[in-house]
């Protein structure tokens, strides 16, 4: 990765130690003021005293520098902050760092792995004071060699040798200062102080640790956008597949119309209601009916997918899943399609369900046809039956009364004889039943 270079130490120092969305507003109030205020701060959550101190200190240290180049290696190291001392204020969380913040962060330790340090000259003095006692150099004169000897490194840049001490010292050489002149164990401890002091410090591992950091959430953005990606894929051939079903579904339904209409027809001139109203309720329930199972289907399958596919459960599960997983592409596809052979498989379980109703509502209606033809027939004979009875009723009425009436007339005509009311007794029952007989029809 490309390392920033020109970066404005203020600006790096600030996307480091406020939140981002203050930096902008925490740079101009500097520019203007040269300072912060503490109602700056406390909005920006910072509160504690010594946190405080420690910004101002670096706002002072740094700003009037333009570029990060320009800052020495005790600077850079403390525009990056110590990760090992904990609980101190110049500690950075890079985790909560955002790109730009780490980007940042990483040019600041690129510069500082190229910039040599510049010696301590009171740590080293202190240092020689120390080991001047060691060698038994001793007397108020040992602060005032140390310093001369901590001059002597400071203008080598390096431990001198023995003859250059000797050469470069100004003051008396007593037997035991001459020794400490001659002695490898404090040319070897010094040596390494000052080559420590002096050297850039390796910043390899922390380049790394941030370019890992920053690879690490490209990747997750280019998984999550892949997660994203086959969701929006995966609602589409959903959805295809549900409109592929549904059409072949509302197909198979007209051709159970077309089969369902001459039955309910003949049922309905079995009971002789082809040219009532009936018709058109009837043939209007049966295509409703129709269009509710397929619209109910159509529903319930919609709901099953975006239930179980379109839910925070189903997402997070699929996330944990892609944890590890070095083929993001891969693994999603075969995902997309075990979650479209499980639809097929719903598909295949909706196809058995409606063929059963549609198995069932022919049974049905076929049993209801015959019931309907039973009745009828039924219906004729209780009306046969009713139309004789009726017939038988009126025939022995009309016998009955004609009987009575040619008794009478025959008796009339007579004079009373008997013979001639039996036999105006018989020609009047014959004709009462002929009379009974019509009026039964």
């Amino acid at each position: 990765m490309a390392i920033i270079t020109g970066v404005n130490p203020l600006r790096a120092f600030a996307s480091q130690y406020f939140p981002k969305k203050y930096v902008d507003q925490i740079l101009a109030e500097i520019q203007q003021t040269g300072d912060i205020s503490d109602e700056t701060l406390k909005k920006a959550g910072i509160g504690k005293r010594s946190t405080i101190d420690f910004i101002r200190s670096q706002i002072k240290e740094i700003a009037p520098k333009t570029s990060i180049n320009e800052l020495s290696q005790t600077q850079l190291k403390a525009l990056v902050g110590d990760p090992s001392q904990v609980g101190t204020e110049n500690v950075v969380d890079e985790a909560n760092l955002d790109d730009e913040g780490l980007s940042t962060r990483r040019s600041i330790y690129d510069q500082l792995g190229k910039t040599k340090g510049q010696l301590d000259t009171g740590t080293i003095q202190r240092s020689f004071e120390e080991k001047l006692k060691a060698y038994n150099v001793h007397g108020e004169s040992v602060p005032t060699v140390a310093k001369a000897l901590a001059d002597i490194t400071a203008q080598l840049g390096r431990y001198p040798t023995a003859d250059e001490f000797r050469q470069n010292y100004a003051g008396l050489i007593s037997p035991q200062l001459d020794n400490f002149f001659n002695a490898q164990d404090p040319r070897n401890e010094f040596s390494s102080t000052i080559q420590s002091q002096l050297s850039a410090p390796d910043t390899f591992e922390d380049i790394k640790r941030i370019e890992d950091l920053l690879s690490s959430r490209s990747t997750q953005r280019a998984n999550e956008a892949e997660v994203t990606s086959h969701l929006d894929q995966l609602r589409g051939q959903l959805g295809n597949s549900r409109n592929s079903y549904m059409d072949a579904l509302a197909e198979q339904e007209n051709v159970r119309l077309q089969e369902a209409v001459p039955q309910h027809l003949a049922t309905l001139n079995a009971r002789g209601a082809l040219f009532s109203g009936d018709v058109g309720d009837v043939l209007s329930t049966e295509f409703g009916n129709s269009q509710s199972l397929i619209e109910n289907e159509r529903a319930t399958l919609e709901a099953d997918d975006n239930q179980f596919y379109f839910q925070a459960a189903y997402q997070n599960a699929l996330r944990k899943q892609l944890e590890g997983q070095q083929d993001y592409k891969g693994f999603l596809e075969n995902e997309r399609s075990r979650v479209l052979n499980e639809q097929n498989s719903r598909f295949q379980k909706s196809q058995q369900e409606v063929s059963a109703y549609a198995q069932n509502d022919l049974q049905m209606r076929q049993y209801n046809q015959a019931l309907k033809a039973q009745q009828i027939q039924l219906q004729r004979q209780r009306d046969a039956a009713a139309k004789a009875n009726r017939a038988g009723l009126f025939s022995g009425l009309g016998q009955a009364g004609g009987a009575v009436a040619g008794g009478i007339i025959g008796g009339v005509m007579t004079g009373g004889n008997p013979l001639g009311i039996a036999a105006g007794a018989s020609i009047g029952g014959g004709t009462g039943g002929g009379l009974g007989g019509v009026a039964g029809s």
